[in-house]
């Protein structure tokens, strides 16, 4: 009985997944669900972040330099102005890193839906983000292949460019701590 349960469910997953594929195709769609992922993710992350810390509203306002009305707001998702400097805020007081970067449509949906999804480290030299016409990864496939991180593709391509210089573990040097808010300046080399 368990295993046409789970059968039922995998075949509910697939037509939701190719569903979200099919509304997708429509650019208004795919702005509005970008969107959506920033104003619900965000809040939802905040709040799970805060009760992991075991601060209540007033103790992160206190580390983030913010007032509680604002966490609040923040939290159910009616904060206005949500900008990268509060983010840069809040990472600090909860002592995390924040990431914030282009991606192709497929990631999204693998984050979204909790699958795994292969990203490969930043370069200049060979950044590249498939749009959203040439992502293979938002094309039919079957549960199998979007179940696996080996059966999906890298959407980073390297393009054919000179690549830095190697260097030594030992022989990078140590950045200076940065400050953020308001006034914050990076001490980082340029």
């Amino acid at each position: 009985m368990i295993n046409q349960e789970k059968l039922m469910e995998n075949k509910s997953i697939t037509k939701d997944r190719e569903t979200r594929k099919k509304r997708l195709r429509n650019k208004p769609y795919r702005d509005a669900h970008v969107a959506s992922q920033i104003n619900i993710a965000i809040p939802l992350q905040v709040r799970a972040l805060r009760e992991q810390c075991e601060f209540d509203q007033k103790t992160l306002a206190n580390k983030a330099g913010m007032k509680q009305p604002r966490i609040s707001a923040i939290e159910n998702g009616s904060g206005k102005g949500l900008n990268l400097n509060t983010l840069l805020r809040l990472a600090s007081a909860f002592d995390v890193a924040l990431i914030v970067r282009f991606a192709p449509f497929s990631e999204l949906n693998a984050w979204v839906e909790g699958l795994p999804y292969r990203v490969d480290g930043f370069s200049p030299n060979d950044f590249h983000v498939t749009t959203f016409e040439k992502d293979p990864g938002m094309k039919s496939q079957s549960i199998l292949e979007n179940a696996t991180m080996s059966a999906l593709p890298t959407p980073y391509k390297a393009k054919t460019q000179p690549q830095l210089p190697q260097r030594e573990v030992n022989e990078i040097e140590p950045h200076s701590e940065i400050s953020i808010g308001s006034n914050a300046q990076s001490n980082l080399p340029v």
